[in-house]
């Protein structure tokens, strides 16, 4: 009988370990899983970071170019635009100062 229960003791002992030894287990793999997914996440959010500063530069650059179109189409519209309106002006001062005359 006392070897019995010798043994019993014995073996809920192990059977005891083997659970705690299962749970420990059970924890670590619980850790690891969430401490993959954080790591997955912050390689996301560094990805996401990298990713808008490219567009964003990308973006500063388009709009560099299309700043510098759009200076030299002005200025090109200013160059043609003001010997054009001199016309203008000079034609029509040059008809006021013929109804004048007539009159």
């Amino acid at each position: 009988m006392l070897l019995k229960l010798l043994d019993l003791t014995t073996t809920s002992q192990a059977l005891f370990r083997l659970d705690l030894l299962h749970s420990l287990f059970a924890l670590k793999s619980s850790i690891e899983k969430n401490l993959i997914t954080v790591a997955i996440d912050l390689l996301g959010l560094l990805t996401e970071l990298l990713l808008c500063g490219i567009v964003g530069d990308e973006l500063e650059v388009t709009l560099t170019v299309q700043q510098e179109l759009l200076v030299r189409v002005s200025l090109l519209l200013g160059f043609l635009d003001g010997p054009l309106l001199t016309e203008h002006v000079l034609f029509l001062r040059d008809q006021f100062l013929l109804l004048f005359t007539l009159n």
